[in-house]
């Protein structure tokens, strides 16, 4: 709107488009409508000096867009008056970390109420627009292995965020950029002689729901070694020793007491 032209019932002012043609631009009545891409600029030529003018953009918010304006009114000066506005759309999508823990042993010593510890490690996603880090507070669901929920607030700090996770639990992490990439890394347990499967998925966040599912699986069974002397010379009460060595499926020594 340039209200200079207000008397005027209509006038044409130059305009030099991104490509550098010239068109025209008409007013009626102090108004005119025209309509930008994205790095499409219009500069209007001509107008006189002290003028007054303001800049409206259509609301788009229900398309999902927000806008940042600067220099969107003011007064016409003899270096002129640049405005711009900024259309952001963001999309967002869901992050699921399950964890279960299977196996005839795995519910040993109280191994089911185990609190065990997650860290998910998001790789900050790049646009025309700018950089998109995962700081910030995001609302998370826990779903217990009742199906109870409960919500709570998780914070992401340079782009890491730590929670813990018992059998049977899940944890819905709302809000994230899409396009963004999560991995999800579970601490190391092979103390507790567990096999771990799921751990450190990456995934991109996307319009559906991604699910990472970490498992630990911990099967247990028994050694017995027995012991018989035989013949006319052998002697019951002689004690015969043995060394016994005992690794991990992985192939690591154990060092625990059975």
């Amino acid at each position: 709107t340039l209200d200079y032209l207000k008397d005027v019932e209509t006038e044409t002012v130059k305009v030099i488009n991104s490509q550098g043609q010239v068109e025209g631009v008409e007013f009626k009545n102090g108004e005119a409508h025209i309509s930008l891409k994205h790095n499409q600029t219009l500069t209007l030529k001509d107008i006189l000096a002290d003028a007054t003018y303001q800049v409206v953009e259509d609301d788009y918010l229900q398309d999902g867009y927000t806008t940042t304006k600067t220099n969107d009114q003011g007064q016409i000066t003899g270096k002129g008056a640049d405005c711009k506005f900024i259309n952001e759309r963001v999309l967002r999508g869901d992050l699921i970390v399950k964890k279960t823990i299977n196996g005839n042993g795995a519910t040993q010593y109280g191994r089911e109420d185990k609190a065990y510890e997650f860290t998910v490690t998001f790789t900050p996603y790049t646009n025309f627009v700018g950089t998109y880090n995962a700081d910030g507070d995001y609302t998370a669901t826990r779903t217990d292995k009742d199906g109870n929920t409960t919500t709570e607030t998780l914070t992401v700090t340079g782009n890491i965020a730590t929670f813990t996770l018992k059998h049977d639990e899940s944890l819905s992490i709302s809000g994230l950029y899409q396009r963004m990439k999560a991995k999800v890394s579970e601490n190391d347990y092979l103390s507790d002689a567990y096999m771990t499967t799921g751990n450190d998925q990456e995934v991109t966040i996307g319009e559906q729901p991604q699910t990472v599912t970490v498992q630990n699986m911990r099967n247990i069974g028994s050694l017995m070694v027995q012991k018989a002397v035989e013949g006319n010379g052998a002697d019951k009460e002689d004690a015969f020793t043995f060394v016994i060595t005992l690794k991990t499926p992985d192939g690591v020594a154990v060092d625990r007491k059975y």
